[in-house]
């Protein structure tokens, strides 16, 4: 399971939480943020000139992502 969480900063994740809980811990992959991507959103996140370097702090942790998501996809686990 991949859990996008392009906003987690702004909320809570005590649902989130309990709702991945039923899950294999080695099936879950969340994604959020990072510091650098907080900082690129700025405080107000309409302001248009912020969408340019939050988009380019995404991509940068696109690579990152992909490395976590990879290994649980080429290994079906058990139930394949």
């Amino acid at each position: 399971m991949v859990v996008i969480e392009p906003l987690a900063h702004l909320f809570p994740r005590d649902l989130l939480t309990h709702e991945i809980s039923v899950a294999d811990p080695q099936t879950v992959v969340t994604i959020s943020p990072d510091t650098q991507a907080i900082d690129a959103f700025g405080p107000n996140l309409y302001n248009r000139l912020a969408w340019e370097p939050a988009y380019q702090a995404g991509v940068r942790q696109a690579a990152q992502a992909t490395e976590r998501i990879r290994p649980a996809w080429h290994d079906p686990g058990p139930h394949s």
